[in-house]
């Protein structure tokens, strides 16, 4: 999951960097267009991995929410 955020990471700011680099990069040949064109929906890619990564930390948060009410339940004998 660190890799998929690092790479989100990495899109996020190759987009911001696309003002800049389009002139050079057009120079070279590449296709700009494409590029941003693939680049608009980094925005929503981007909140996605963030709901996906957080589901283990979810998870894991509603596990010892759980455990902590079966021994607050268990200790009062309710």
């Amino acid at each position: 999951m660190k890799e998929l955020s690092s790479n989100v990471t990495s899109l996020v700011n190759l987009k911001q960097a696309m003002p800049v680099l389009s002139p050079f990069l057009k120079e070279f040949g590449v296709e700009v267009d494409k590029m941003e064109d693939a680049l608009q929906g980094i925005d929503g890619i981007t909140r996605q991995t963030s709901k996906f990564i957080s589901i283990p930390d979810r998870y894991l948060a509603n596990l010892e929410q759980t455990a902590n009410l079966k021994v607050k339940y268990s200790i009062s004998g309710d």
